[in-house]
C-alpha cells in the first residue's frame, strides 16, 4: 500500500486500460441484445384490439382441454384476465395476446409440436424485448405449452 501511495505522491502517472476505466470493449464477451421485432398479427388492422376481444378469446382458450390441473388453470386465467383488464385498448400487448390466442383457436384441431414451439418462442422473445410483461407472459407461455 505504501508503495502505491509513494508513486502517487511523486507524480508518477499510472495508465489504466480500457477495462479498468470502464470503457466498452467492442466484441469482447458481448451478449446479443434482443431487438424489437414486429410480429405479423392476423387480427384486422383496421380496428383496435379491445380488452373485450382479448377476454372473449381468452375465455374460449380456457374451454379447451388443456394439460394442466384445474388449480393451475384457475390461477393462470385469473392472472391473464387481471392483466388484460389493465391494458389500454389497442396496445401492442393486447394485440400480441390476441394473436397468440387466435393462432391456437385457428389450429385447435391440429395443434402440432412445431406450432406449440413456435408460439412458445414468440412469447419468450416478446418477454425478452418488452419490460414488465412477465406477470402475464409467463402464464401465457404455460398455456401455450400445455395446449
Amino acid at each position: 500500500m505504501y508503495h502505491l501511495v509513494h508513486h502517487y505522491n511523486t507524480g508518477l502517472k499510472m495508465t489504466l486500460t480500457k477495462y479498468q476505466r470502464g470503457d466498452l470493449i467492442e466484441g469482447w464477451n458481448d451478449c446479443p441484445v434482443p431487438q424489437k421485432k414486429t410480429i405479423a398479427l392476423h387480427a384486422d388492422p383496421s380496428r383496435d384490439t379491445t380488452v373485450q376481444n382479448v377476454t372473449d378469446v381468452l375465455n374460449k382458450i380456457f374451454t379447451l382441454d388443456l394439460n394442466l390441473p384445474e388449480r393451475e388453470l384457475t390461477h393462470y386465467k385469473a392472472k391473464l384476465v387481471s392483466s388484460v383488464e389493465k391494458m389500454a385498448p389497442g396496445s401492442s400487448h393486447l394485440s400480441f395476446i390476441y394473436h397468440i390466442f387466435q393462432e391456437i383457436l385457428e389450429n385447435v384441431e391440429s395443434v402440432t409440436p412445431k406450432l406449440k414451439n413456435d408460439l412458445k418462442n414468440q412469447v419468450v422473445e416478446y418477454m425478452m424485448v418488452h419490460e414488465g410483461v412477465s406477470s402475464w407472459c409467463s402464464p401465457l407461455k404455460k398455456i401455450v405449452v400445455n395446449i
